[in-house]
């Protein structure tokens, strides 16, 4: 199909705003030019049509025949165009701005925070998904995600909001007994829990690796029960059915108020982190952006205060 010839645009509502005010004064007045550009554009359209728009009086303007003939529905088809715009700028207001979240941030940290972003900003909507699986940043599917990790998320812009501690955690019950935890090769003794996240995150701590730092290698790492809820993961720590790897947002308040304890001295081997994602076409839309330096700015003075 061959492109449709148009005249310009600027011509079209030059004809329409004069035709509608019958003046040339103004139509340039409403459209902010001068009477002069008013006049050079519909000669341009005239030129165009091959036929003459207005009888310029001394003192008045006239429709001609083709004027008449052009004006209404030049007039219809503005309001089209404009109604069609007022509705993708009435959709795009009410879609809502979409963060994918792990549950543990989500309740620990971005939920109770969101209510400052909405009063400084009033006219975005939030939606908050739990992360289930490794959300598409390409699409409309999510704008920004949070992301626990090493922060190796190649083609996407990242940004490190706080860092991370892994670490085995059990209930104080299991310090008593017959095999109390003293070390790391009490484990033996015990059940691990795995928390096992449905999204398949390669980065995501297990058993294997920080048995290897600890230099632990006669234990089964398959065996004991798998939770893909970090709730359902610490519930069975705090009833005391075993130990798990635990992150420091998940844990650090339940081992200050000694529900939990914190085992041994090995630390998870890595630097790791829960980090803002975002696909770099969507850096610039006004709404991300501005959740995305909220986000930042709320992180670092949360830093700034635990550290």
């Amino acid at each position: 199909m061959h492109p449709i010839s148009m005249p310009s645009l600027n011509a079209l509502k030059a004809f329409e705003s004069a035709g509608r005010h019958m003046s040339f004064t103004v139509a340039a007045r409403e459209l902010n030019v001068t009477p002069a550009a008013i006049s050079h554009q519909i000669k341009a359209l005239e030129s165009y049509l091959g036929a003459k728009l207005f009888h310029r009086r001394s003192r008045s303007l006239e429709l001609t025949a083709a004027g008449q003939a052009c004006l209404p529905g030049l007039r219809q088809g503005f309001d089209h165009l404009i109604a069609a715009i007022e509705r993708v700028k009435s959709a795009a207001a009410i879609e809502p701005l979409v963060i994918s979240a792990p549950p543990i941030f989500g309740a620990k940290w971005l939920v109770p925070r969101i209510a400052e972003f909405s009063v400084a900003h009033p006219e975005v909507q939030i939606r908050i998904d739990p992360l289930q699986s490794i959300s598409k940043l390409d699409g409309r599917e999510t704008d920004v995600a949070i992301r626990f990790g090493r922060g190796r998320y190649p083609g996407l812009r990242a940004h490190r909001l706080m860092k991370q501690e892994v670490f085995p955690v059990c209930s104080p019950i299991l310090l008593e007994g017959k095999y109390p935890l003293l070390s790391p090769s009490d484990l033996k003794w015990h059940t691990l829990i795995h928390f096992d996240p449905n999204f398949h995150d390669p980065d995501w701590p297990q058993w294997e690796k920080w048995l290897s730092a600890a230099k632990i290698n006669n234990i089964d790492i398959n065996s004991g029960p798998r939770f893909s809820s970090p709730n359902f993961t610490i519930q069975a720590v705090l009833q005391g059915q075993g130990v798990a790897l635990a992150v420091s947002l998940m844990a650090d308040e339940l081992v200050s108020q000694s529900r939990l304890i914190r085992l041994f001295n090995v630390n998870y081997p890595g630097n790791y982190g829960y980090y803002s994602v975002m696909s770099d076409e969507k850096s610039e839309e006004p709404r991300i952006k501005a959740f995305w330096n909220w986000l930042v700015s709320e992180a670092t003075i949360d830093n700034v205060v635990t550290d």
